[in-house]
Formats: C-alpha cells, structure tokens, sequence
C-alpha cells in the first residue's frame, strides 16, 4: 500500500496536506533565488529524514515490548498493555486492546478499551504529568474496588449491609468479577505480591516508580461503556460517557469537573443478582478533589455532587434496605417500575431529591429481633407504592419515606401464621438528609393499618404484660392501629372491636362483645418499661355457659387502664413466653363499672361481717412488685347495699367500700373503708339511736386473705357528716372523770370521728344546735352551741382525759340570766390542749376534787389592752389591737401555776413606750416563770414590720423591720401583776422615709436645717425602773446639711449613745455621741469648695433632754477635713476676699467647742479649730435666722479678726487677739 494511502487511512491527511501546501508556497517564493532554494531543499531533507526517523522510532517503540514492559516496572502498582499502537505527528496517539491495570494499598482499579485516540502534551512529561486532549474511547470496560482484608468463616453477603454504604458482593464474588493482576513467576515474587489480594497498611509498602506521577484529562468521550463495577456492582449495557477536567495523582488526589454518563440502556447487578434492568437516565456529576486511598468505599461519595435521573425496572430493593434503619430492622423487597431524580451535594441527598416506585408485589419484614434483640418477625404483604423525597420543614432537612400498601395480609414468621388481613397499610420513614457516605441515623418509623381483620384475637396476648385483670382467649375482631418506632421505643395505639370474644376478666370466664382501645404510651426494649396508660376495655358479657341467657346475668363492662405502667426484671420476649405470674413490677390504675362486686368478699376477714351485693363502679390501684401484688394495692367499689357490726354499733346504708392491702409495722394487714348515704347508727345495747344522717364511713383492719391465723388487735375508724344527733346526753357516758362541761339535753347536729382501738376511745365530734342545756365550769348555761370536741384519749378506767383541740363557741347565759332575759355571753374559745388527770378516792368525790394538768386555749379577741392593767410604772408600756390568741395555763390543784403563757397574733398590734408608739403586724407573748414561790412574768412584743411615730404625732416618721419590746416583772402576783420592770427595745432595721423630719428637734430659727433625704436607723433601748439608756445609729446618704448660706451635701452618720436617763423628764447624759459626714461637698453661696469634704463631732460630756425641740448642753469635739466650713460663715465669698478664704481654709484641722441648743437658738462658744500654722477661735450664735459672733483666725504671724452681725463683717486688724479675748468674754456672759 502506498504511504499516501496509508496516511490518509489512518486519518493525518489534512495535517499533510497543509505541510504540502506551505512547502509549495515556499517554492515558489525561492524560485528566484538560488541559494535559498537549496538551503530550504536542505532544511526540507533535514526535516524529512526526523519525520521518517519519528515514525519509524516511534511506531517500532509503541509496538515492541520494551515500552509496556518500562511503564509495567512495578505490576503489583500498575500494569499497562495493548495489542496495537502507531503516531504519525508527534504527541498524537492511537491504540487498540489497550488494558490498564493498578492497586494501592486500599483499592485495585482497570480499564481496558478495544480502541482509543488522544493528544499527549510531550512537554509535561518534564512535569510527570500525562496531559491528554482530545480523547476518544470506544467499547470501555472499567471497575475499582477495595482491597478486601481475608475473608471470615461467614459470608459477609450473607450479613446485612454496612450502614452508610450500599450492600457489596461477596469476596468471591469481586474476586471473580475483578481481572487478574499481571503475575510472574513465583519463584521472582516477594512476599507482599504473592498476597496481592491481601490488604497492606500503607507504612509496609515500599514506594512505587510511578509515585508522583499524574494524569490530566481535559475533555474526553467514551462513546460506548460496555460494563462498569465499583465494589462488587456491575452495570452492563449502552452508554456514553463524557469527562471535562479530570486528574489523578498516582497514590495521590483525584478530581473531576465533570463527568456526564448517558444511559442508554443497561441492567444493574450485585455478584450475579440481578438488581434492575431497562436502565435508562442522564447522570451529570462533579468530584471535588480526593486522595481515593484514604477514602475507601462509601467514604468517597461525599466529594460527589450533581445530578442524577433515571427509571427503570427493579427487581430488588436491597439497595433501599441499608438506608431504612441502622440496625436494618425494616427490610423491604419486591419489584416495580423505578423512577429517581437526585440532587447531591457532597454526597448529600439534597431538597428536590425524589423517588418513586410503583410495584404489584411489595414485600415488609419486620423483625423485633434486629430493633430490640429479642421479639417476632412479621411479614406485611400488598400491592402499592414506594415514594421518598428530601424536604426542608422549618429550616431542617429531611428524608421521608412512605410506603402505601393495599389488600394487605400480615403473618407471623416463620410459620406465615395470618395474624391480620387489611384494606391498607401505610409506613412512614423520617430521618436526617441521607448521606451516601456515612452511616445513617436511626430513622423514626410509622406503621398505620386500615380496616384490618384478625381472625384469632388470642394473637394479641403476646402483645400484654402478666398480672393484668383480664386475657383473651377467642374470637375475631375488627382492628385499625397504628404504631411509632423511635430509639427503639414503640409509641401508638388500636382500636379493636368483635362479636363472640371470649376472655377472662377478673379470674371469671366470659363471653359477649368486646371493644378495645389499646394505647402504648411507651414500650422501651431497652429499659424494658411498658406503659399501656389509657387503654379502655367496654364489654357486654356473661359468665361462660351462660352467654345465650338474657336479663341481668350479664355483666356490663367498662374498664380504663388509667395508669399501667410496669417494668420487667426480662427482656419483652422473654416476658411473653414466660410461665406462671410474670415477674412485674409497676403501677396498674383500673376503673370503669361491674355489674357484681361480690368478688370482694374475698379480700375481707370473716370477723368483720361485712357483706356486699350489687352492681357498682370499680376502681382498683395495683402496685406489682416482682408478679405480686404488693402494698399499697386496693380496689374500691360503690354499691347499694352495705352493713357492718363494729365496737357495740351497727351501720347501715348504701354507699361505697374499699379494700387494700397496706404495710403497717413490717407487717401487711388488710384496711377496709365504707362510705354509707343515708344511714343510721344505733347503739347494740338497748338500740337507742345514736346518729341518723345522710353520710357515714367507717375504716377497719384486719389480717390479708392469707393472714388470719395471725393475731392483731382490732381497729375501728367511724367518721359522719350533718348527722342528727336525737340526744346529746349520751355523749356524756364517752367522758371519764369529771371534765369542765358536761351535757344535759337537747338535739345537734353532729360531725365527727371515732377511733376505738384497746379499749380506748378518741376522735373528734362537732355539735352544732339550739337550746341546749350543760354545765361550764360548774355554771350550768343554755343557748346556742358549737363544739369541737377532739378526744385525744379517754381512759374511763385510768381517770385520764385529753381533749387537746376541742374549741367551743357559743352564745349563751347562765340559766339565771336566760330566765331573766339577760344578754347571752359572746364566747369562742378553741382547746388546743387540754389534758387532765384526778386520783379520786371514789367516782363521786372525783366530780368535786381539784384538777391538776394543762389546758391551751386559742381564741380572738378585740383588744388585748386588758393586759395594761398588769403593767406599772414611768415606762410608758401600754399594748393594744385587736390579737388571735393562744394561752397556756397550767394548774396545780386548781391554781395557776409556773409555765403558763400567752401569746397574740395581730395585724393592727400597738406597742408603747416612753413618748412613743410602735405599730404594725406582730406577735406579743406573756409568761410565767421561775418557782412556784417566787414567780416573775415576762411579756415580749415583736413586730416585723412596723410604723414609728411619737404619741402627739398623727402618722409614722419611721418604718422597718424586727421592732422588739421586752419586759420583764421580777415579782408577779395577780392583784398587782408585774412590778420591777426591766425593759429591752430594739429596733433592727428601720427606714426614715423624710429625714427632714428631725428639723422638729432643731430651733425653728436657728438658722440649721436638713434637707430631704432617706435614712437607716437602728435603735436600742433599756429601761430599768425609772432609769434608761440607749443606743441609736443613723446613716443617710447624699444629706443636705444647711447651715445660713452654707450647704454640706454628703453622707450622714449619727451614732448616738444616751445613759442615765431620768425617763420622768427624758432626760439623758449624752457623752459619746457622734455626728460625722463623708463624701462630702461644702457649697458657700452658690459655688462648689471640694467634693470630698467630711466632718467629724464628738460629744465628750453633756446632757440631752430628748424632747421636741431637742435641749443639749455639751462639751464636743471636733475633726474636720479643712476650716473652710466656720471661716466661711464669717469672711464674705467675694473676689477680693477669696485669697483670704484661701489662705484660713486648712485640711485637716481639729479642735473643739461648747454646743448649747434649746428652743430658740444654736449657741458655739469657746470653739478652738488648729491645724498646720493655722489657729481659729470662735463664737457663734444662730437665732431667728441671724448669725452673731466673732473669730480669730492667725496663720503664722498673721492674724485677723472678724465680728459678725447678721450679714455684716468687720475687720479687725488691729490687735486682733486682744479683740477677741475680750469680745468671747462678754459673749460667754450673755
């Protein structure tokens, strides 16, 4: 064949025949020049004989074995052979039967082609890097897989998928499925390659030839893929496949821009299962660059974004089962016609994302073993529908996946036992977005069924717990339920209803119509908790041989589970198959209606001779503990009919009785409650009526059913409500001893309850009633009586009463004054202790000898000033308000003794003392103590919050918290009460809402004011006799102090300390009180001189009569931050004076003065003020808002004088020391 031919064949006739056409441009440009012909006939010769040299070098090496045997050096990493190659024009190369073969330490990969053509870039070889462009592939056949670690005595395929990734192949099934890597003869073979298919970690494998070396892809076509395989799925068939963009590193990173596979057709294989055919779909996808080494399997998939469509025909859903449930206890199968359309992002399913199956035979497994490692398996069958979707709802993404199945039949595996046939179910799947390369979550999951028949109802007692009051045995019912599976707890509930059902209720067999509505509010395969709260049970049955009579026979049902919460100490399943009472422990809340409660009977000792009959409503709480009933369980019933025999009484009526078993003293006894309507009480001996009313209960115990040999003492509770009492004279035969009261006739209407246990009777009872005659206090009374009689104990044979609680009120009059229309006695006294006891020497002289015990009353009255009259003296105490009361009085032999007290309780409490009053919402206690010889009283008042005004005042100037008054009489008797009074007043924490208030002890014109302002104040007071003392301290802050024209703003602290006091005249000494102010600032007409001014006065010696206005005459002294504030009164704030403020201002100075305030006037006499070089002496007098006096001021070797007359100054310079001295003479003698 000519070359020519040849070239044109193999498709470079156009790039030769360009060269052609410039080699004759060429000559016909170099026809007329000689020498430049044949230097380009030269260059063309040269050129020619390269191109010969080329294609003769480079076809011979592309088609020997040298070449695939160099690029082959390392097969065990890459192998590369083909039939056939050539190239014409450098860097341009076509290949037949061309195979690439490679592995890394994780994953083997091939491809083989029959005919490929690309353009290398023979520059980037410098760059170890195969640059291909322009590559066109037909018939291509690719795979990876990873390197599998030695196979396990189990088949991997015969053990759900890893969950993350799509179900794999087995190892011989990838095995089979992969070439053969190259081998050699095993004598040249290491180690590491004789065990090619055995995983090596990286670190043992030594570095390949090729490390470093990449492959760049910029565009590519594949236009016929005949089979590709990743781990262990085969897809065979048509299509085309085109690349944009693609490198991979040897051992390194790959990467793609784009990668568009167009399905043509195909069908889809795992090992040799056929997983769907008829393919077709347009797959366009993007990977993000990756080094697959370090990303095996699945774990590779989130660098993968893109599109993917496409339909086709399935004929399994394996693929869906590893994406259903982590712990793959959902399976799904089947067939159907398949639809997808996804939207990946990193591997993610992304919103948009859809799929639908439609499919005539859809199969769901259930297995309880894989959710909870324990349980059945049922097998849910039907025609219907497949579909999955991601959604975002508020802001979250989520996968759902519904499956809709119609004509439904539901079996129990392994024996396909029919367990229920139904119109549809539904199961629902909800979980995070999936991730194609990780492990899903735990899905929730939903399982609906519609109009569902069960042909044996017995089924469903594997479905409940032992120890519940009922079973079923038989019959078929109708059924719609549903159920939700979330971290392996199960949540629902059915709706069950049937003819014909037989079942045992309460240990009685059964039959007649049943409807259930079974609720699971929690079953926790974990924690093995059950809880069937709310479940209902209605029936309309009779006992079994009975089911055809009509009439009363048959029982009329209702029960609600209204708690049944238990735990088992064994797994769900094994709790179902376990035999005898299962081992439960839990709460079981029953009620509803039954027609006869003679079931109780059983529960009841036969000593008590209660009997019952009728139709009632059912209540029973059950505590299991470990399958037995445990305390406190019980049942309560309401019935018509009830009757009982107790302590001498009988009672009878309809109402309700309930038994139970309680703990009492480590041992379990049977208690027993009735309630009777309407009945009656009567006395067994003589039958008098006792109690005639609308409500009566009574409580008694006994042994358990399983107990009675077991002795124990026996109990009675009687309680009644508004019961007619025809006599209360027969109360008095329940009074032992000779109490304070006793009744004489007439009728009540009575409450009360009656405890008899021993031989001895307690309890309450409440009277109510009109002209009724007794005896008080040895004073017989009628008129209208409340009692509440509280018998804490009543021992006829001991003489000993304790009626601690009784109360009486009442509104009567002696007999006497009754007859004689007298006003009757406003009387409410409640006896909260009252227990007496007499050693009579016979029954009758016990009624008159004296009684000796306690007795604490509780009452209100109106005002408690009626104990002013036991406090004397120039105290000033005086209580009054109205109080709730509490008194306790102890008697020895009729007289009051040591360890009586009192205590009220008021909202509206006054307390005074010395000129002022105290009131607010406190307690006042009074008590006798000490020896019976020598008693002393003792009476304290405490208020927590109160309101503090002088008595001549109209409204509190002080509020606050903790104000306490307590007195105390060293001798007491009830003629002249306290007497020798010692009295403590504190203040704890109180509040001067206006401090402004204190300018009512101040000269009204003495030229000194406070401005408003709030303060503390703590105060404590002791009074002995007619001598007191005391202690007050006051604090404010941000006080305005003004003194003429001068204002100290800052914070104020008043420490007063008052003693031998006259409390006759208030009269106290003084010395050690103390005036200081902080953080302050001293403003002189209207400017500002420092804002950090403070001042401290002492009182060293003086007397104070605190009265409005305040009298003191004292010696104080005097610390002060600077002089400013005295010279200020006496030099003129103006320009040409401000130097010799400047210059008389000093910090620091002290010193000290006379103070004398009355009335009328503040006096400063004899003040001396030093500091630094600095010496002030001066005299000062503030009445009717005017100021008089003279200062002194020297500052080293100066000296000056200023006389002060209202607003007048003058200076004296002259002599100025001998001014003064004589001019303080005749001040201190005014």
């Amino acid at each position: 064949m000519h070359l020519s031919e040849v070239v044109c064949r193999a498709g470079f006739a156009r790039p030769l025949e360009r060269v052609l056409t410039e080699q004759r441009m060429e000559q016909a440009m170099v026809r007329g020049n000689p020498e430049l012909r044949n230097w380009l006939i030269k260059a063309f010769a040269f050129v020619a004989v390269l191109e010969i040299a080329y294609l003769l070098a480079g076809n011979l090496l592309l088609n020997g074995r040298f070449l695939p045997q160099m690029l082959s050096r390392d097969p065990d990493r890459l192998s590369i052979e083909w039939v056939s190659a050539w190239t014409l024009v450098p860097g341009h190369l076509r290949v037949t039967g061309l195979t690439l073969r490679g592995q890394t330490a994780q994953q083997q990969w091939w491809l083989s082609m029959d005919y490929g053509e690309a353009r290398l870039a023979l520059g980037s070889l410098f760059a170890r890097t195969f640059r291909l462009q322009g590559v066109q592939v037909d018939n291509m056949t690719a795979g990876v897989r990873d390197r599998l670690a030695p196979a396990p005595a189990t088949d991997p395929a015969s053990t759900p998928a890893t969950a993350g990734e799509l179900p794999s192949a087995s190892v011989a099934a990838q095995a089979d499925a992969t070439p053969p890597l190259p081998t050699r003869p095993a004598s040249t073979m290491s180690q590491p390659d004789a065990a090619a298919q055995t995983l090596t970690p990286p670190a043992a494998e030594a570095a390949s030839e090729w490390s470093g070396w990449s492959i760049a892809v910029s565009n590519a076509e594949m236009a016929q893929i005949q089979e590709l395989e990743v781990n262990g799925y085969h897809f065979s068939g048509q299509a085309r496949l085109r690349i944009d963009d693609f490198t991979y590193r040897l051992d390194g990173p790959l990467a793609m821009a784009r990668g568009r596979v167009q399905l043509e057709s195909g069908k889809l294989l795992r090992a040799s299962e056929l997983l769907a055919s008829d393919l077709q779909g347009d797959v366009d996808i993007g990977v993000d660059g990756f080094v697959p080494g370090d990303n095996p399997g699945a774990g590779a998939a989130r660098f993968v974004s893109g599109r993917i469509g496409v339909t086709g025909d399935l004929t399994s859903f394996g693929f869906i089962d590893a994406y259903l449930s982590s712990s793959q206890w959902l399976q799904l199968d089947g067939s159907g016609r398949l639809q997808a359309s996804l939207r990946i992002e990193h591997g993610t399913l992304m919103e948009g994302s859809e799929l639908s199956i439609e499919s005539p035979d859809l199969t769901l497994v259930l297995d309880e073993r894989l959710a909870s490692g324990a349980g059945e398996r049922h097998l849910v069958q039907g025609a219907g529908r497949v579909h999955g979707d991601v959604r975002v709802e508020q802001g979250t993404g989520q996968t759902r996946l519904q499956v809709d199945l119609r004509d439904v039949a539901m079996r129990r595996l392994p024996q396909k036992q029919l367990f229920l046939h139904a119109e549809g179910f539904h199961l629902g799947l909800t979980a995070a977005p999936v991730n194609l390369s990780e492990r899903p979550g735990e899905a929730s999951v939903s399982m609906q069924w519609r109009e569902a028949v069960m042909p044996d109802i017995a089924l469903l007692n594997s479905y409940l717990p032992g120890g519940l009051p009922f079973r079923l045995t038989s019959g078929k019912a109708r059924l719609n339920g549903q159920l939700t599976y979330a971290q392996q707890q199960v949540f629902g509930s059915f709706e069950l209803a049937g003819e014909k059902i037989s079942g045992i209720v309460f240990d009685k067999s059964v039959v007649g119509t049943l409807a259930v509505d079974l609720t699971i509010k929690q079953a926790d395969f974990k924690n093995r908790l059950l809880d069937l709260s709310g479940t209902r049970i209605r029936m309309q049955a009779s006992e079994q041989g009975t089911a055809g009579a009509a009439g009363p026979a048959a029982l009329q049902t209702e029960l609600k589970l209204v708690r049944a919460q238990l735990v088992s100490a064994l797994s769900l399943d094994e709790l179902r198959q376990y035999s005898g009472q299962p081992p439960l422990s839990g709460e079981v809340k029953l009620e509803g209606t039954v027609a006869n409660i003679d079931f109780l009977n059983a529960f009841l000792a036969q000593r008590h001779a209660l009997e019952f009959g009728g139709g009632g409503r059912l209540q029973a709480d059950l505590l299991l503990n470990d399958g037995q009933l445990a305390s406190p369980s019980s049942v309560t019933v309401e019935s018509d009919r009830l009757v009982s025999r107790f302590s001498g009484f009988e009672a009878s009526g309809a109402g309700g009785v309930s038994a139970g078993i309680r703990t009492r003293a480590g041992a379990e006894e049977m208690r027993i409650d009735m309630a009777l309507r309407e009945m009656q009480i009567r006395q067994l001996k003589g039958g008098a009526v006792f109690l005639r009313g609308k409500g009566l209960q009574l409580t008694a115990t006994s042994p358990p059913p399983d107990g009675r040999t077991r002795r124990i003492e026996p109990t009675a509770v009687l309680t009644w409500q508004d019961a007619l009492m025809p006599d209360v004279a027969l109360l008095n035969s329940y009074f032992p001893g000779q109490p304070p009261f006793s009744l004489g006739s007439g009728t009540a209407r009575s409450s009360g309850r009656l405890d008899y246990a021993g031989r001895k009777l307690s309890g309450r009872v409440n009277l109510a009633g009109e002209n009724i005659a007794g005896v008080l206090f040895m004073e017989p009374v009628v008129g209208q009586l409340a009692v509440d009689l509280v018998i804490r104990k009543a021992d006829p044979a001991g003489g000993l009463l304790d009626l601690s609680g009784s109360s009486v009120q009442m509104q009567a009059a002696t007999a006497e004054a009754a007859a004689g229309g007298g006003a009757p006695l406003q009387t409410r006294i409640t006896v909260t202790e009252a227990r007496f006891k007499s050693s009579p020497l016979s029954a009758k002289m016990a009624r008159l000898a004296p009684l000796s015990g306690v007795v604490k009353l509780e009452g209100s009255v109106a005002n408690i000033a009626f104990l002013n009259s036991f406090l004397h003296g120039d105290q000033g105490l005086a209580f009054s308000g109205d109080a709730r009361m509490t008194a306790e009085l102890r008697l020895s032999e009729g007289k009051v003794a040591p360890g009586s007290n009192l205590n009220a309780e008021s909202d509206h409490l006054v307390s005074r003392f010395l000129d002022f009053e105290a009131s607010g919402s406190g307690v006042l206690k009074a008590a006798i103590q000490g020896d019976r010889g020598a008693p002393e009283a003792r009476m304290e008042g405490f208020l927590k919050r109160f309101g503090l005004r002088r008595i001549d005042d109209q409204v509190p100037y002080v509020k606050g918290r903790d104000f306490r008054i307590t007195t105390v009489g060293k001798r007491f008797d009830s003629v002249h009460g306290l007497r020798d009074l010692e009295t403590v007043i504190t203040l704890g924490s109180a509040e001067i809402p206006d401090i402004s208030i204190y300018n009512t002890y101040l000269p009204k014109e003495g030229g000194v004011s406070i401005g408003a302002g709030k303060a503390t104040l703590a105060a404590d007071f002791r009074l002995s006799g007619v001598t007191g003392s005391a202690k007050l301290e006051m604090q404010a802050s941000g006080v305005e102090v003004h003194v003429k024209e001068q204002t100290i703003k800052g914070d104020l602290r008043i420490s007063t300390r008052l003693s031998e006091g006259n409390l006759e005249k208030m009269s106290f000494d003084a010395a050690g009180t103390q005036l200081r102010i902080d953080n302050g600032s001293l403003e002189s007409e209207g400017s500002a001189h420092d804002n950090l001014w403070w001042g401290q006065i002492d009182i060293d010696r003086g007397r104070m009569t605190w009265k409005r206005p305040l009298k003191l005459d004292a010696q104080i002294s005097l610390r002060l931050r600077d002089s400013g504030l005295l010279v200020h009164l006496f030099v003129k704030q103006t320009k040409e004076q401000q130097w010799l403020n400047e210059l008389l201002t000093i910090r620091d100075v002290s010193g000290h003065s006379e103070v004398h305030l009355n009335d009328k006037a503040i006096v400063l006499s004899n003040a001396r003020i030093s500091g630094e070089k600095l010496l002030v002496l001066a005299n000062l007098r503030l009445r009717e808002e005017k100021m008089r006096g003279g200062l002194y001021a020297s500052y080293g070797i100066l000296g000056v004088g200023i006389e002060l007359k209202g607003d007048e100054r003058s200076w004296k310079v002259l002599n100025p020391r001998q001014w003064y001295d004589r001019y303080s003479a005749a001040f201190s003698a005014e």
